[in-house]
């Protein structure tokens, strides 16, 4: 019986999968819109709980990924997808309620439910995409956004650890110092990004006549063009609708960089940084939009030296109190 387990067609595991799959998605599905209904009391600890289950269940599909046929694949990225943006929506809906739940005055909240019948219309979170869809959202967490023409280091201790979210920029060298549990990269265009470890996924969306170097547990990377990556992957990278993609493998230096690798799991080579898997390419043939950047042309990356004058992104602690003065600001209008 256990040779037979061992040497079991590899369709059952993908079925088993695909039903196990099926069932936590559906239960977060569930979840997410019993809070978008108020079904449920909504409270930080319970969107940070959720969060963690579909960073789970995205966790749950990288490593299946080396088995499950492209379609299912592409579905099951497509799902995680939908609950991530049902997720973003739900907390940029919830923020304001928040104000309002913790108000000590009861004139203002007898006063509430005129305020709250009107806060929400501008805060609906946008339509979920259809199941299936490969696209994802931007996080709202922290990050770097709307930059042109600049160079910036974020050193490890100026990283939330958790997302991190690189968006539309334009001519910008960027160096993540330090490891984060999911990056996301959209709309970047004649960019250079180096990272850290990511522990789980990086998500690239939207790039053009970019050079990026990332080390994480899977990357995926859709609509980008005349790019090349130099990776470091625990399972197969994915490429949809692109083009002209080149790789090589990782070749990042900065103090403590090894030490961040070693914890990620991610300190040796994996040797899968050439084992591309194109969802838009479905024939027998090799896929013509990706290739191996031939060694000649490779190059080593050394973070720029820590002189005094070298370019920093706001820490973490300064986005949060941004985000503190902007939220009071908004209640003392409301």
């Amino acid at each position: 019986r256990e040779e037979s387990s061992v040497n079991a067609d590899p369709r059952e595991s993908v079925a088993g999968f695909l039903a196990e799959f099926k069932l936590r998605a559906g239960e977060l599905s569930t979840r997410i819109s019993a809070l978008c209904e108020q079904r449920a009391e909504t409270t930080e600890a319970t969107l940070d709980s959720i969060a963690s289950d579909v960073q789970s269940l995205e966790r749950q599909v990288a490593d299946a990924t080396y088995f499950l046929p492209a379609y299912d694949a592409r579905a099951s990225n497509g799902t995680v997808a939908a609950l991530r943006e049902r997720m973003a929506g739900l907390r940029s809906k919830q923020a304001p309620r928040k104000k309002f739940a913790f108000s000590k005055d009861r004139k203002k909240a007898a006063a509430a439910p005129d305020a709250s019948s009107e806060v929400p219309k501008p805060e609906l979170a946008p339509p979920a995409p259809k199941i299936g869809s490969p696209r994802a959202p931007a996080s709202t967490g922290p990050g770097i956004r709307h930059r042109k023409g600049e160079k910036i280091v974020v050193d490890a201790c100026d990283l939330p650890g958790g997302e991190y979210v690189l968006e539309d920029l334009e001519d910008v060298e960027i160096w993540l110092c330090g490891p984060v549990r999911a990056l996301f990269i959209h709309r970047v265009k004649d960019c250079k990004i180096y990272t850290g470890p990511v522990l789980g996924s990086a998500l690239i969306e939207t790039a053009e006549k970019c050079t990026m170097a990332i080390a994480s547990q899977q990357i995926r990377v859709h609509s980008a063009h005349d790019i090349c990556l130099y990776l470091r992957v625990r399972s197969n990278p994915i490429v949809e609708h692109c083009t002209g993609v080149l790789v090589a493998p990782y070749a990042v230096a900065y103090p403590g960089l090894p030490e961040q690798l070693a914890v990620a799991d991610l300190a040796s080579e994996t040797n899968l940084w050439d084992k591309v898997n194109d969802f838009g390419w479905l024939r027998a043939v090799a896929s013509p939009n990706w290739g191996v950047l031939p060694e000649a042309g490779r190059l080593e990356f050394q973070v720029p030296a820590a002189d005094g004058s070298r370019p920093k992104a706001p820490s973490v602690a300064a986005q949060a109190r941004e985000k503190e003065e902007e939220d009071a600001e908004s209640e003392d209008e409301i």
